[in-house]
């Protein structure tokens, strides 16, 4: 090409502003797509933004419906009793299969922070909370296509942080996987799966944590036997 060596020289002088109009150029562009990206309709997905914690647990919960429908439960028991014993009642649908066994007690480890995990013969039990724990559920989700809806039961005689009062959102705010591992007392849950739908959900039940001291004497002595 007899003519690519003519062209070089012709542009030689110029190859600064050629780069530098290529680099304005590129910039542009990117500028572009930053804006077009940060209206994304989830947080996380934007090109430039901050979030008001550095708290993992917190921004996740917030801001990830799948991480809510997962680990939401466990969360709020880590956050409101870190370091509890919890019972699972068998037989019933968390030790159904070994996976799931798995999962649920890795869960109630990690995101939980129990202190104690107790996997117990207790058919009336597991067959439900035998009492309508709705006057106490502090926090509930939703669910989707990763965990069925669930609510987090506590008893009112025990301390609390200050929340919002609609349970929906009563741990966005509060949610944490910082601090000490335990809150000093001694307490204990319940891992029960309710036979009570969610009001426009297609589950016909939701996963349940429930302290002890609220269920039926019958119930709580099968269970701590």
């Amino acid at each position: 090409m007899p003519g690519l060596p003519r062209l070089r020289a012709a542009l030689a002088p110029y190859r600064r502003r050629l780069f530098a109009a290529a680099l304005i150029a590129a910039i542009a562009v990117n500028v572009f797509q930053f804006r077009a990206i940060d209206r994304e309709r989830y947080y996380e997905f934007r090109a430039v933004g901050t979030y008001p914690t550095d708290d993992l647990a917190r921004i996740t919960f917030g801001n990830g419906g799948w991480h809510r429908q997962r680990y939401g439960l466990y969360q709020g028991l880590g956050t409101l009793a870190p370091g509890a014993t919890v019972y699972i009642p068998t037989p019933g649908p968390y030790d159904a299969e070994r996976q799931v066994a798995d999962e649920t007690a890795s869960r109630l480890r990690v995101f939980g922070r129990v202190g104690r995990l107790v996997w117990v013969a207790a058919p009336t039990a597991a067959a439900g909370p035998g009492f309508d724990p709705t006057p106490y559920v502090v926090a509930t989700g939703v669910g989707g296509a990763r965990g069925a809806p669930w609510a987090l039961a506590v008893d009112p005689a025990r301390p609390r942080p200050k929340g919002p009062a609609d349970p929906n959102f009563y741990l966005r705010p509060l949610v944490t996987s910082e601090g000490p591992r335990t809150s000093g007392a001694d307490r204990a849950f319940a891992l029960i799966r309710w036979p009570q739908a969610r009001e426009g959900e297609e589950y016909d039940y939701q996963e349940l944590l429930v302290e002890t001291t609220l269920l039926p004497p019958a119930v709580r002595d099968e269970l701590t036997r």
